[in-house]
């Protein structure tokens, strides 16, 4: 809600976007915000919440961004968060919080309390060193995955026709559409779920950009799926050196 609500009374908004899921929240902000990139992807969330949020402020500030970056790991696979997209467009609550950031998520006591100890005691960049991996927990959560990805993509069709609206408002308006993905498991990334999902984007959307997959055996994850710290800002750097923002 932070994030979400700090891209909608931005001024001006950003123009260059991520959307995606916990998987893009990875991606080290700094780096990204060196380039004017705002990641609008969220833990437990979906790139279709992301471009629902966007298409709202676009059509409220008339302010069209140029390129939006779509992380497709579980786009289709992942449902729209109904209930984030009523608490930000309340139409009083937004227009409150517009003009009375006091209100905002951001500004809220325990939010506030929390962001100012982080300042307060953020330790030396060399001692923010991740813990090692715990590799039965690591194992265990790969296994998971895997029998879930070995399954065949079913029920996406509304998320397909929905995704195929959005980018359609977007494509109509000028904006630069570009999907990516994000380093998983390499026993993971050629499976069926992810396999088939690739391929249906590909057959629907041969108009849009698909940067080259990453080396998927070139990083680490803590669980299979999600990258640790050094993998994150390692990929970040290729992801920007993948877009032209070196």
């Amino acid at each position: 809600m932070v994030f979400a609500q700090d891209y909608l009374y931005a001024t001006p908004p950003p123009q260059c976007l991520i959307v995606g899921s916990s998987l893009a929240t990875r991606l080290t902000q700094k780096d990204l915000a060196s380039h004017q990139i705002y990641n609008l992807s969220f833990g437990g969330g979906s790139a279709l919440t992301g471009l629902n949020i966007i298409k709202y402020n676009t059509q409220h500030t008339n302010i069209v961004p140029r390129v939006i970056y779509i992380e497709e790991n579980i786009v289709l696979i992942r449902d729209v968060d109904y209930q984030m997209l009523d608490t930000l467009f309340n139409p009083m609550g937004y227009t409150l919080r517009r003009y009375i950031p006091a209100l905002r998520e951001r500004y809220q006591p325990i939010n506030f309390i929390l962001g100012f100890a982080k300042k307060l005691f953020k330790r030396d960049q060399s001692e923010n060193i991740e813990p090692q991996r715990n590799e039965r927990v690591y194992h265990m959560m790969l296994e998971g995955s895997e029998k879930s990805y070995q399954e065949e993509l079913v029920g996406y069709e509304s998320n397909l026709k929905l995704l195929h609206d959005l980018l359609a408002y977007f494509e109509n308006l000028g904006t630069q559409i570009v999907f990516f993905q994000m380093p998983i498991d390499p026993k993971l990334a050629n499976l069926k779920k992810p396999t088939q999902q690739h391929e249906i984007l590909l057959a629907n959307f041969p108009q849009y950009t698909f940067l080259p997959a990453p080396s998927h055996g070139d990083y680490m994850t803590n669980d299979g799926i999600h990258l640790r710290k050094e993998s994150a800002s390692r990929f970040t750097q290729e992801f920007l050196s993948k877009i032209g923002k070196e």
